[in-house]
């Protein structure tokens, strides 16, 4: 990733979840390797879209528009085009929204006013 600043917004949580994506007419399954309300790595297999195509990412009756940012073989970086509301990334990973999910996003701009529910996902996703 020469040139390319490494530098993320909010800390991945690791997962293993089965999604497609949609480009145009074309599609996929894929697998979320890491997420944040940001973005996410997905392993794509043989097939890759290349960076900068934009594509729709179909994730448990969820539509995310996203962006490729980075390709590398079979996986690939893509960032949000909007950020995941907090009950979105919950729904993703199959937990209750955090105070950890919610602290990275006020500090990142997009104050919300949600309770904390579920301590084990502050634990995976540590302190902001």
């Amino acid at each position: 990733m020469t040139g390319q600043s490494t530098t993320r917004i909010a800390k991945r949580l690791k997962i293993f979840e089965p999604a497609f994506i949609q480009c145009g007419r074309a599609s996929a399954r894929v697998h979320l390797l890491d997420l944040s309300y940001t973005g996410a790595l997905v392993h794509g297999g043989p097939t890759t879209p290349p960076s900068g195509t934009f594509l729709q990412i179909h994730c448990k009756d969820l539509d995310i528009a996203a962006r490729v940012a980075w390709v590398r073989g079979p996986k690939f970086g893509v960032a949000f085009l909007k950020p995941l509301l907090v009950e979105e990334l919950a729904k993703i990973i199959d937990m209750a929204p955090t105070a950890s999910i919610e602290k990275q996003r006020t500090e990142h701009g997009r104050s919300t006013a949600r309770p904390a529910l579920t301590a084990n996902l502050v634990a995976r996703l540590g302190r902001a």
